[in-house]
């Protein structure tokens, strides 16, 4: 195709039925190396994998800022999904004695089967999870990973995050006192902190893994 670029296609036979496989080349560091596998309706497996690797690796780039993202505009579905997550559902019951709105948000994640308040959720991939916002007598978040490995990763990273800025506020992590959580806190200009919400240690919930984010208000 060029002087660096080629394309091979390889005859083979896999129990006497011959069959085709199309490769693109590329030449560097002084050799051929094979650049992508192209399917017979002409795409690329380059980007399946690609897609594959970043969708099965989404954990890791799910951020605190992210989830703050989902606590502070979870009715906001626009500037909600700017945390990389699907809007679900939203679902609202009110009675006599009770009244309750969820607001849903994962990834990799199906609605199924309606319940009295909320819907069963199904995981479509081994890294699949979902945040549900909770408004009732108090505000609860919670955080669910299908895999635990998925659900330390997260807290680790986020109870190791930096002071930064989100939408104008001065955010940092303390360790929490029990040394099971630790605090998102603003830090206000006279440089006193509030605690915006604690994140609990993931703990093992059914055939998920919930990350509890306790609401301060």
């Amino acid at each position: 195709m060029t002087d660096s670029t080629a394309t091979v296609v390889i005859k083979a036979k896999n129990a006497g039925k011959p069959y085709n496989v199309t490769l693109n080349m590329r030449f560097e560091r002084n050799d051929w190396y094979v650049d992508d596998f192209i399917s017979d309706d002409g795409t690329g497996e380059k980007t399946y994998f690609k897609e594959y690797i970043e969708r099965n690796t989404f954990y890791q780039r799910f951020s605190l800022n992210d989830l703050l993202y989902l606590t502070e505009h979870y009715s906001e579905s626009a500037k909600a999904e700017k945390s990389g997550l699907a809007f679900i559902y939203h679902d609202s019951q009110s009675g006599e004695e009770m009244d309750c709105d969820e607001y849903v948000y994962g990834r990799d994640m199906s609605r199924s089967t309606k319940k009295e308040f909320g819907y069963e959720l199904i995981s479509n991939t081994p890294h699949a999870f979902y945040f549900s916002m909770t408004l009732d007598t108090s505000t609860n978040g919670r955080l669910y990973f299908f895999n635990t490995l998925d659900a330390m990763d997260f807290y680790e990273r986020a109870s190791k995050t930096k002071p930064f800025t989100f939408e104008g506020k001065q955010i940092v992590v303390k360790k929490g006192s029990d040394g099971k959580s630790f605090l998102v806190q603003e830090v206000r200009k006279d440089k006193s902190t509030d605690t915006m919400f604690a994140i609990h240690r993931p703990e093992s919930a059914g055939e998920y893994f919930l990350v509890e984010v306790e609401i301060y208000v």
